[in-house]
């Protein structure tokens, strides 16, 4: 059986043409604000809004990759500043899948009495405690050992 190619009919052709116009103005608009780039991004914020959380997440993720599965990790604040910053212990607990992450307004700060974890990390600044010493420098801060 051979069928004759089919054509389009009056009534389909300007929904065509519309559609071909929308497409065309998305790839305009995709491509006017975001240039196509072929290079895998260093974080999922990196082309986003929230492009000033990739210093943190990247080292976040050289911190995970540098202590072992299974540790108790805290993201701490640089010395004299609140240690209470809960968007920052959520983001910790995301970026550090094999680790326990313990929050650092419970042992530092008013509150030194709660559970130490075994590392914390110290994003941009010195983290001053005395039961931490400081085992690894990343360009974007420290990690920190509990000495036990």
């Amino acid at each position: 059986m051979n069928r004759p190619p089919r054509t389009l009919s009056r009534p389909e052709l300007p929904l065509w043409l519309a559609f071909a116009a929308c497409f065309a103005a998305m790839l305009f608009q995709t491509f006017r604000f975001a240039p196509a780039t072929f290079q895998r991004s260093r974080t999922v914020v990196s082309n986003g809004d929230a492009k000033f959380y990739e210093p943190l997440l990247i080292f976040l993720s050289e911190v995970s990759a540098a202590i072992p599965p299974g540790s108790t990790v805290s993201l701490v604040a640089p010395s004299g500043q609140d240690p209470r910053n809960w968007q920052d212990y959520i983001l910790a607990i995301g970026q550090f899948p094999r680790q326990r992450v313990v929050f650092a307004g419970r042992f530092v700060g008013t509150a030194p009495g709660g559970e130490v974890p075994r590392f914390a990390a110290c994003y941009r600044g010195q983290f001053l405690d005395d039961r931490f010493r400081r085992v690894r420098q990343f360009p974007e801060g420290n990690l920190y050992e509990a000495a036990r």
